[in-house]
């Protein structure tokens, strides 16, 4: 179909649970919260989608649909957007490695800022990125930031 598509430029599907209607419509790929915990299954999906095999990318679409179902069974979320709202914030810009009113900086892989709350596992990412840095690029991941976001092929 690729209704979506255009030259020079890149849409990404924003629900997790359309990964392969989205591609079938054009999208050139997906941001979602799931797929940092499944994905294997969403580059199922999109190897499929991309090769047009749109039944073997419908059947791993209904895989990870089911595994969400399961997931919001329990009261994850609810629990997370309570932390959110119990947490102080600040009107500041937090900088990497720092924390401030309940709320931590990290760094991602590509070197943007990351906000998170600060709790034991910020802490912990806080006091690894020290470690990387005092020991070297032999363990630091590839932090360049991009310069231009390339649109998708």
């Amino acid at each position: 179909m690729g209704n979506l598509a255009r030259p020079g430029r890149c849409i990404f599907n924003g629900r997790d649970e359309v990964l392969a209607a989205g591609l079938l419509m054009g999208a050139g790929g997906g941001i979602g919260t799931f797929y940092n915990l499944l994905p294997e299954l969403f580059v199922e999906i999109y190897d499929a989608a991309i090769a047009g095999r749109w039944d073997a990318a419908r059947t791993a679409q209904g895989r990870v649909n089911t595994l969400i179902r399961i997931t919001l069974d329990f009261p994850l979320f609810p629990a997370v957007k309570q932390m959110l709202v119990e947490t102080s914030g600040t009107d500041h810009w937090i900088r990497a490695g720092k924390a401030n009113g309940g709320m931590a900086s990290s760094r991602s892989q590509l070197g943007a800022d990351i906000h998170e709350i600060d709790n034991a596992a910020s802490r912990c990412g806080r006091l690894l990125d020290e470690v990387a840095a005092i020991m070297g690029p032999t363990i630091t991941p590839n932090a360049a930031e991009p310069t231009e976001l390339e649109a998708c092929t």
